[in-house]
């Protein structure tokens, strides 16, 4: 593929940089992923699906709504700034605006850490609402033990949007790896109680910290004015998505309001299919570094569209096959110490639900970060108040109508990422961005025929059922996997110039 002017090499070797860093990034998120579900497994071990785990769930919800989200805003908002400042001003206002950055991250981390100690008494009054008094008293306890966790956080990702900016992803995702290694290190060696797991992850950020701090020294600016031109640009957007945040924490703290009614452990079960999630999730959007490619303005549909195919195709048939196996996941990651036969069977009827919502939170992130890039940020606050209003709606009929539980709760989530996805994909066509839903459907039916035909073939084979449920899902996996890859192969060169074009 050449420009305009004939030449093919500089944009070809951009393509093959950026599906190395693909690569490198799903790699090392595997990693580090390996290393948080040896956490999860842990968790899962010490202190089973439980009312004290489901107070501490509780409590990471409300600092994740108070500081931890903001973590994500900033590598969202800085990353483009910071890139456009680099290529349009140089390298010296680029330091500049670096050491700025981390800054403010810092001041900020300060300031949201009180409010957060401040005012969880009040948020929990709500959020907890079907919790007993005695509990809530409890994630007031709890808050104290995150304290050092929510003041490095920020700055951890403030450091993480200046090395990405300039293509450093490898240090970046090396840091998730010593994050995972160090929180579990310190899980292994002190797990008296609950309080245990928000400083393991503050043990983990500290090295992590270190470690970018180091190769920083004598490359970047540490510290900075608040007040520069470029720095104001960075401050406008990000109170901008500070406003949409808030919106989207509305939802969180719906959905939190519904889940204290579920039964005792139920959050925990919910927490321990969410987080599954999550792992996969963060592989599979290969750490956000698509956010790279769509800052810049040449093609931004087309490389838009191409995304949410290359994901579409690899997440379906996982998500697939995890709602299809989600018994014997569970048995394998979890089944031991504290976690019994009830809590493997809330959690597994659980995950078989969540796991459908693996495509749209995974295929639909870059279609949501696309408002960022374009500088339309405002757009997401209708997509947060669609999820709050989703949440509502759907949490009432699932869990107090219908009387669904644990699984209910999963169902509403799935509902309503769907529905923001589509709710995106509308608005973006709005402001330009013309994506080509018929072809991207047609690629996202296409994969889930391949994978559920496989699916059914397995369980029609006349194979012989193993008792242990790690050589069950072993080799069911590996059957699936086959079938799929015979599936995809009418559109194998299709999908190469897919991924080669991104």
């Amino acid at each position: 593929m050449s420009d305009p002017s004939g030449n093919s090499a500089p944009l070809a070797g951009t393509q093959r940089g950026f599906l190395k860093s693909m690569l490198s990034a799903t790699g090392v998120s595997i990693a580090a992923q390996l290393l948080a579900f040896l956490r999860q497994i842990m968790t899962a071990a010490y202190f089973g699906v439980a009312r004290e785990l489901d107070i501490y769930f509780m409590t990471y919800a409300i600092a994740t709504i108070m500081v931890l989200s903001f973590g994500a805003i900033l590598d969202s908002v800085g990353i483009p700034h910071l890139v456009r400042t680099r290529e349009e001003q140089g390298e010296a206002t680029f330091r500049e605006l670096a050491g700025s950055l981390v800054a403010f991250s810092v001041v900020l981390a300060l300031v949201l850490s009180a409010l957060f100690i401040a005012a969880t008494p009040l948020v929990a009054r709500f959020m907890a609402a079907g919790f007993p008094e005695a509990d809530r008293q409890e994630i007031r306890s709890m808050a104290v033990s995150f304290l050092p966790w929510t003041c490095i956080a920020l700055p951890y990702y403030a450091l993480c949007s200046v090395f990405k900016s300039v293509h450093r992803f490898s240090l970046v995702f090396t840091g998730e790896v010593v994050i995972a290694l160090g929180s579990v290190l310190f899980l292994a060696l002190h797990h008296s109680s609950v309080t245990a797991l928000p400083l393991s992850y503050f043990a983990g950020y500290v090295f992590a910290s270190v470690l970018l701090l180091a190769y920083a020294a004598g490359r970047f600016r540490l510290w900075g004015s608040l007040r520069t031109d470029a720095m104001k640009g960075v401050t406008r957007n990000f109170f901008e998505l500070f406003g949409a945040n808030q919106l989207a924490s509305l939802a969180t703290v719906i959905e939190r309001f519904f889940q204290s009614f579920l039964p005792a452990g139920g959050i925990s079960a919910l927490n321990y299919s969410s987080q599954m999630t999550v792992a996969a999730t963060s592989v599979l959007t290969f750490r956000e570094i698509f956010i790279v490619p769509l800052s810049s303005a040449d093609r931004r549909a087309e490389k838009l569209e191409r995304l949410v195919i290359a994901i579409t195709v690899v997440v379906v048939p996982v998500m697939i096959f995890i709602a299809a196996y989600a018994g014997d996941i569970v048995a394998v990651l979890f089944e031991r110490g504290r976690f019994d036969q009830s809590a493997k069977a809330v959690t597994a009827a659980t995950l078989s639900v969540y796991a459908l919502v693996l495509l749209p939170s995974t295929a639909g992130l870059p279609v949501f970060r696309m408002f960022q890039v374009i500088d339309r940020i405002r757009m997401t606050a209708v997509v947060y108040l669609l999820g709050a209003l989703n949440f509502a709606v759907f949490g009432s009929i699932f869990l107090f109508g219908a009387r669904m539980g644990t699984p209910g709760m999963a169902l509403t989530v799935v509902v309503n990422s769907y529905l923001s996805v589509l709710v995106s994909l509308v608005l973006l066509r709005k402001c330009g961005v013309m994506t080509n839903w018929v072809r991207m459907s047609a690629y996202g039916v296409y994969t889930a025929f391949i994978s559920l035909a496989a699916l059914g073939l397995i369980r029609v084979l006349p194979l012989a059922a193993p008792h242990n449920p790690f050589v069950a899902l072993l080799v069911s996996g590996c059957l699936f996997s086959m079938l799929v890859l015979l599936g995809y192969l009418p559109l194998w060169r299709r999908l190469k110039q897919v991924i080669y074009n991104v």
